[in-house]
């Protein structure tokens, strides 16, 4: 079947299918706890603006990427730091806020930041024209807004939402699988999971068999789970948060039904985080870099310790891995800089090609996707894993390129 590819606006649906970290205090631009290693040049400021404990409902967001982005800082200036310079992160809460992020920005501005590093706002358009018109680069841009999909200044490491649901259809034919019913949120930004799940589906010619609301934190899930198994269903794409996730599938077991669940990472890494891997055991996931669960990945290791030497209970999800991969693709963008500025560190990255942070296939800037039109991404591959005795266990350890996949479906 020849699908006709919409436009699509989903920035959005991040918010909705993101749910990581911790807490955090704090609404001024500050400096982050990473040391200088005994550096005694002038620091080099990033900035990291995102929604934090500030937000209502309170966003852990900052204090997830924050912790990432410390830790690389940390071992970055242990070893010398960039060119003799020590990095300095410096946070901002936006409060989930248009003006208060426009604040944060103009006072990341004022305080010299040559870069952003893992943005990741729901109110992206407050602070991205003030960066913009300074010519500061977001490295590592988390798209959650429709803004951050369009912005010129944007360097995602990530496929965002659209990779994960993407993600979610692929899977379903990698699996075998030929009925899925989609199962989400009734939220406004999440209307287009479908639509975009089905550009995966459509690479093996499968259809939706039910598409299915659940209203947030619903204290009965069976109705829900009677008409998502309608039709023959023969597994069950779940764009849902944490609680509501692990809700979903107990009630569907306790129905007597072993169809398969196929979720985000973030969403699985989550409700693994919070006790509930006996609940969720044999879900799959779709995630953009390697599990921080993955221990035995030398990369993931290094990554895993540096966080634990940080604080042990410091946020190891998606976010917090994008964070340490944006700041290690700073230091290694700007080493080989004579100035190091916004505009070096900019024009350094338009020409980057085949950056490898061990945690997510090599990525290059130079062109971006092209399946979506108006979608600036880059990695358009996924990892497809599974929930395994509590633990999060890649299904063949390869990432898969659902971008790819899905545009062989126009024929």
């Amino acid at each position: 079947m020849r699908r006709k590819w919409p436009s699509i606006g989903t920035g959005v649906l991040l918010a909705a299918v993101i749910a990581v970290g911790c807490g955090d205090d704090g609404d001024e631009a500050g400096s982050a706890g990473a040391g200088d290693g005994g550096l005694t040049g002038e620091p080099i400021v990033l900035g990291l603006i995102s929604d934090g404990e500030l937000a209502s409902p309170p966003s852990p967001n900052l204090p997830t990427a924050l912790a990432g982005a410390e830790a690389a800082a940390e071992v970055i200036n242990a070893d010398g730091g960039v060119n003799g310079r020590p990095i300095e992160i410096r946070e901002c809460d936006t409060r989930a806020d248009l003006n208060a992020a426009s604040q944060c920005a103009r006072e990341l501005v004022g305080d010299g930041a040559v870069a952003l590093v893992s943005a990741a706002s729901q109110v992206s358009p407050g602070f991205l024209p003030v960066v913009e018109e300074a010519g500061i680069p977001s490295i590592g841009h988390f798209p959650v807004s429709e803004a951050d999909y369009a912005s010129e200044v944007t360097y995602p490491l990530v496929s965002g939402t659209p990779g994960l649901l993407i993600g979610q259809g692929v899977l379903v034919g990698e699996l075998e699988l030929e009925r899925p019913s989609v199962v989400r949120i009734n939220q406004d930004a999440l209307a287009e999971a479908v639509a975009l799940a089905d550009m995966g589906l459509a690479a093996t010619g499968a259809d939706v068999v039910n598409e299915v609301e659940v209203p947030p934190q619903a204290p009965d899930m069976s109705s829900y789970v009677a008409a998502a198994t309608a039709d023959d269903t023969d597994s069950i794409l779940a764009v849902m948060l944490p609680q509501d996730l692990v809700n979903f599938v107990s009630a569907l077991r306790q129905s007597g039904s072993e169809v398969p669940v196929i979720a985000s990472s973030n969403t699985v890494l989550d409700a693994l985080s919070q006790g509930f891997g006996d609940d969720i055991e044999g879900v799959y996931a779709v995630g953009w870099m390697k599990p921080p669960t993955d221990t035995d990945d030398p990369a993931v290791q290094q990554f895993a310790e540096a966080m634990d030497a940080l604080d042990p209970d410091a946020p190891k999800q998606d976010l917090s891995e994008n964070s340490w991969a944006s700041v290690h693709l700073f230091a290694e963008v700007a080493t080989g800089l004579d100035t190091i500025d916004a505009a070096s560190v900019t024009a350094a990255l338009d020409q980057l090609e085949d950056y490898d942070s061990g945690l997510l296939p090599p990525v290059s800037f130079t062109e971006p996707q092209t399946l979506i039109p108006d979608l600036r991404l880059f990695n358009t591959s996924v990892l497809f894993t599974q929930v395994r005795d509590g633990m999060f266990v890649p299904l063949t350890g390869e990432f898969v390129d659902v971008f790819e996949a899905a545009a062989s479906a126009t024929g």
